[in-house]
């Protein structure tokens, strides 16, 4: 059976587009109408893609339409999916806030503010989620380690 996988065919996000690859023909094809799409996440019911659109606005890609919807007017970034599908997660300020947004009622929740804590101005970062559902994430922070327990509201 073929496998596929998504890989930008550009580095530079003008030029970005999103591709399909069958892994047993060794062929890719580009996805219709995901010009300037980049950063994709499968969808954990392989249907759609949470992608980032050049401003780095939070897009969702359907893989049968091929349509795409906008879903921030804010640029994000390191769009994680919920284990069920029904969630992404996201950060958006230098990471210094995230983000849950519920996909069948488009309710934004913010999750954390992490302003108060100073980024090395050439630091770098990640957040996500474990496979348990557990927020994570990475960050250098002036040579300081930090451990942050979130709780619900």
């Amino acid at each position: 059976m073929a496998r596929a996988s998504f890989f930008p065919a550009d580095r530079g996000h003008r030029q970005q587009r999103l591709q399909v690859m069958d892994m047993t023909a060794k062929q890719a094809q580009d996805l219709p109408l995901a010009d300037g799409l980049w950063s994709p996440r499968w969808a954990p019911d392989g249907r759609s893609l949470a992608t980032l659109d050049p401003s780095a606005h939070l897009c969702l890609y359907s893989l049968a339409t091929h349509q795409r919807q906008e879903l921030t007017s804010f640029s994000v970034g390191f769009p994680s999916w919920s284990a069920d599908g029904r969630s992404l997660y996201f950060e958006s300020g230098a990471m210094s806030q995230w983000f849950r947004l519920i996909l069948k009622n488009r309710k934004l929740e913010r999750l954390a503010d992490l302003s108060g804590i100073q980024m090395d101005p050439a630091g770098f970062g990640w957040v996500g989620l474990l496979p348990n559902g557990d927020r994570i994430s990475a960050r250098r922070v002036n040579s300081n380690i930090y451990r942050l327990d979130f709780t619900e509201k």
